[in-house]
């Protein structure tokens, strides 16, 4: 949007003394997990009109990409044409999209980082819960309007009218001496970047003409009788556009000494390019703006590729990537890529299944995260079985994420510097996931050391002679404990409190069964405490990772209550373990 004089104006007050939430208030507590930064900046970007990001990240293993190959049909990427990428505990070797190259040696440095299979969740679901119960579906699914209000607020039964980011930074600023740090780059209207407190700074691709009255004596006696106190004292309205009109003249100077229309910067041509340029000078000249937190809100559109979407989506990926990796290399260059994070986002997936040459409105999907404080190097979620209309995905291949927006977001404002208590405030969701954060940054933990907890002790009802407890836990998948029934528990004790974060778990079929458990914790081997369920992802009988946040526990214990074996009703009340390994940090 350009920037008019009246836009100006207005936007150069916005969020100035106004905020509801003073430091005694939990929830504008900053910097209540990470550790702090002396600035930092998140850079939003709406890939708006949804985004095929089935076609931005591809697996390149052989299997996989079978699997790939054929739900995508003709719109499947050729195996030679992808982009590697060499990351941690990737089974499916996943690779980018021919049109996002550029970005391939951010991802090699560790700059850069898909996340996998995420959208709207009200809580954690299955295909088969979604069957029984279609409630479980975030409303109106499929509708673009809807979905990127949700996507850009949070997950819950009724639209807010907030974005987490105006929310997020509003809780920020309460709790520093700051000023107007939301910037819109964008010409459309992102709900990312609003709440009650915060009106984003409209700064378009030019500045707009410089405030003058070009020798007219009577508007310049007018502006200067806006100084007159006595004649807005007694008037609010007349306070508020004095202070906007004083503070104008003052706001052009400031902003026109960062904000250069030139492109001596080797930024792309194209609009987004430009938006890329301006969140740049706007970062490095940040000094002089005195501000601590800076968030910014781009767009770029076209990503509704009903028909010619190989075209479409690779020219838009191309923009996306060729900007991208011009503001990261600059930014790295001067020493500022680890305060700043960028993020993508999309109002919805779309369908594996092709609608002739594009594809229709979807739900999972997947995104890109670059900051020089990532902990790179690895996927973030679980990549899904991409079979259409199979046991992860709904009719035509619309992924059922994994992964909900609100823990990725979540993570994001946390980085920025919003409490634990702030997150529960704008994402009520929030409490139904575990984790609730990702390990997505180092100077949040992310980056520290993982090991193994063995146990010292197990408690365990013992129904076979061959399969006693001790099977659990010898490491071996050819031995195992079972027991049958509902409510076994199977807990396991160690030398002292540990910091858990993962269960890992191998089970006898467990690439044809899903199995259920508690998982209840205690910190004195004696009082327990639930922390969460687990359902098995029910595709894999070796070890699978399953998260349990972080708590500090000296025992943890499974209540086992059976599986939903898909033959034999019989069987459904057993339990077994192959192995169980529990991992600390």
């Amino acid at each position: 949007m350009k920037l008019s004089r009246r836009n100006f104006i207005k936007s150069s007050i916005s969020g100035i003394g106004i905020s509801t939430l003073g430091m005694s208030s939990p929830l504008a507590q900053a910097f209540g997990t990470c550790e702090p930064k002396q600035y930092r900046a998140l850079i939003a970007i709406n890939l708006s009109g949804g985004n095929d990001g089935f076609n931005m990240f591809i697996p390149r293993e052989t299997a996989s990409y079978h699997e790939y190959s054929i739900a995508r049909a003709k719109l499947a990427i050729s195996i030679d044409d992808i982009i590697p990428l060499y990351l941690n505990d990737d089974p499916n070797q996943l690779g980018l999209h021919p049109a996002l190259a550029p970005l391939q040696p951010f991802f090699d440095l560790g700059l850069a980082a898909p996340v996998v299979n995420t959208g709207p969740l009200l809580q954690p679901v299955t295909k088969t819960q979604i069957q029984n119960d279609p409630s479980l579906l975030p409303d109106k699914l499929y509708a673009h309007n809807y979905q990127s209000q949700i996507v850009q607020t949070n997950t819950g039964a009724t639209l807010k009218q907030d974005g987490w980011g105006g929310e997020g930074l509003d809780l920020v600023l309460s709790s520093l001496s700051d000023t107007s740090s939301m910037y819109s780059m964008s010409s459309s209207s992102n709900i990312w970047a609003y709440s009650r407190n915060i009106t984003p700074n409209l700064l378009g691709n030019s500045l707009p003409p410089n405030f003058n009255f070009d020798g007219h004596q009577q508007a310049e006696d007018l502006f200067n009788d806006l100084r007159k106190t006595d004649s807005v004292d007694s008037n609010i309205h007349r306070q508020f556009f004095s202070t906007e009109s004083l503070r104008a003249r003052e706001q052009y100077a400031l902003f026109s000494g960062i904000i250069s229309d030139d492109n001596d910067l080797g930024f792309p041509s194209s609009d987004f390019g430009k938006q890329c340029r301006r969140v740049y000078q706007m970062i490095k000249e940040q000094a002089q703006l005195s501000q601590a937190v800076q968030c910014f809100s781009l767009n770029l559109g076209g990503f509704d590729t009903h028909s010619n979407q190989l075209k479409y989506q690779h020219n838009l990926l191309d923009t996306l990537a060729t900007s991208l990796a011009t503001l990261f290399s600059k930014l790295k260059d001067d020493g500022l890529a680890d305060n700043v994070t960028a993020f993508t986002f999309s109002e919805f997936g779309r369908t594996l299944e092709p609608n002739d040459s594009g594809t229709d409105h979807g739900w999972g999907s997947n995104h890109l995260v670059m900051s020089g404080d990532l902990n790179g190097g690895q996927v973030f979620g679980q990549w899904p079985s991409l079979v259409v209309d199979g046991e992860q995905s709904l009719s035509r291949g619309r992924m059922i994420p994994t992964l909900a927006s609100d823990q990725l977001h979540a993570t994001l404002l946390n980085w920025l510097g919003v409490s634990s208590d702030g997150l529960d405030y704008l994402f009520p969701a929030l409490e139904k996931f575990n984790p609730q954060l990702l390990p997505l940054f180092t100077s949040c933990g992310g980056g520290v050391d993982d090991y193994q907890v063995i146990p010292q002790s197990i408690e365990a009802e013992q129904q076979k002679d061959d399969e006693p407890p001790i099977h659990a836990v010898d490491g071996q998948l050819a031995t195992k404990w079972s027991a049958k029934g509902l409510g076994i528990p199977f807990t396991l004790h160690f030398d002292k409190p540990h910091q858990l974060h993962t269960l890992k778990v191998a089970q006898n079929k467990g690439d044809q069964r899903q199995y259920f458990f508690t998982v209840e914790y205690s910190e004195d081997g004696t009082v327990f405490n639930r922390l969460t369920e687990i359902i098995t992802p029910g595709n894999s009988d070796l070890l699978v990772e399953l998260p349990l946040g972080s708590v500090s526990a000296q025992s943890i214990r499974l209540v086992c209550n059976g599986n939903n074996d898909p033959d034999d009703k019989r069987l459904r009340e057993w339990n077994n373990f192959r192995i169980i390994e529990v991992w600390a940090r």
